[in-house]
């Protein structure tokens, strides 16, 4: 809690310190009514016997009333083993559950788990869920066969928009005639939403195109990859096609490879093979092999549907419904 002490002699220990605490630290308290109010806190191995704390949290509790935002902590439970005996264990179990009620009257949900090592499970499905509502939207075209230019745009930026106007963040690379309209969605839903803040929705990592030796590029572009694919649990494949040294039009590897990466680092694929190119062939590569991609029931005939032509909107709601599916059954049970 006391982040912000830069010398010993700054440190919270006394009683008076506590008491002078919000005449001296008082930026620090302030910030910190602030993230309580617009974020979600998880509090780890806290006691709640910080004054400080209690203060600001019954200042907004006075001053939101119902209204306040919800937090979790987590605690251990209390064991019998810990204790010599049965008296002692009583007297603690029921402590430990008006702190539980207390800790609700501030809007702190109390979790209780057996052991420490729970601590971990539990930190590890919370980042599982949080990466499974950002989306990575994996894509390059140089043409946009079999659609128009116009209809492929409009698809780009009705398909990103939609996403984050769903609640999910988005990760891009920034592909050639990908990337912009990508971009131009996101920021058109934003703007609708009447905020322009992209760092909690928008990850945006364009590829650096300084000269270096072939080996290099590529080592550089894989890293590259597997960086972007670690803040994401779902990967859109869209388009997929480059132009070759000779002029003319070839599958984009980039994309092969960064559907390899997905699915070395657990995400889920989902290629819209209606774009044509590298993505139709990936599309066509998971539903020869489903089950092992999809080994709940209830998503062949989605996948199916998203090789099937259709306008910008039709498209966009099909990937829509599918991505909504995933979220709803968090991931195809993989969160362990």
């Amino acid at each position: 809690m006391h982040g912000d002490v830069a010398h010993p002699e700054q440190a919270v220990i006394t009683k008076d310190d506590y008491e002078s605490y919000e005449s001296r630290r008082h930026l620090f308290s302030t910030a910190l009514q602030g993230d309580l109010v617009s974020k979600t806190f998880l509090f780890i191995g806290f006691s709640f016997n910080d004054p400080n704390l209690n203060y600001i949290l019954s200042r907004i509790r006075v001053l939101l009333g119902e209204n306040r935002r919800e937090h979790y902590c987590l605690l251990r439970r209390v064991q019998r083993k810990d204790f010599t005996t049965n008296a002692e264990y009583q007297y603690a179990r029921a402590k430990q559950e008006l702190q539980v009620r207390d800790l609700r009257r501030y809007g702190i949900m109390g979790l209780l788990v057996d052991d420490y090592s729970h601590y971990t499970d539990v930190l590890r499905r919370i980042l599982f869920r949080y990466k499974l509502a950002r989306v990575f939207i994996s894509g390059s075209a140089a043409e946009y066969h079999p659609w128009s230019e116009q209809k492929a745009q409009d698809l780009l930026q009705t398909m990103s928009r939609a996403l984050i106007h769903a609640g999910f963040g988005i990760v891009s690379g920034f592909g050639l005639g990908v990337g912009p309209y990508v971009l131009n969605g996101i920021l058109e839903e934003l703007d609708n939403e009447g905020t322009r803040l992209l760092d909690d929705r928008v990850v945006l990592r364009p590829f650096p195109t300084a000269r270096s030796g072939a080996t290099e590029r590529k080592r550089r572009w894989t890293a590259y990859r597997q960086d972007m694919l670690t803040h994401a649990g779902i990967a859109l494949f869209v388009f997929g096609n480059k132009k070759n040294p000779a002029g003319g039009i070839s599958p984009a590897d980039g994309m092969e490879e960064e559907f390899r990466l997905a699915g070395e680092n657990r995400l889920i694929v989902v290629p819209v093979g209606c774009t044509g190119s590298m993505a139709a062939t990936l599309h066509k590569r998971v539903l020869d092999h489903f089950a092992d991609y999809y080994p709940l029931p209830g998503y062949r005939r989605l996948f199916e549907a998203l090789g099937h032509s259709g306008t910008p909107i039709q498209v966009t709601s099909r990937v829509l419904e599918f991505v909504r599916k995933l979220w709803a059954d968090r991931g195809l049970s993989r969160e362990k």
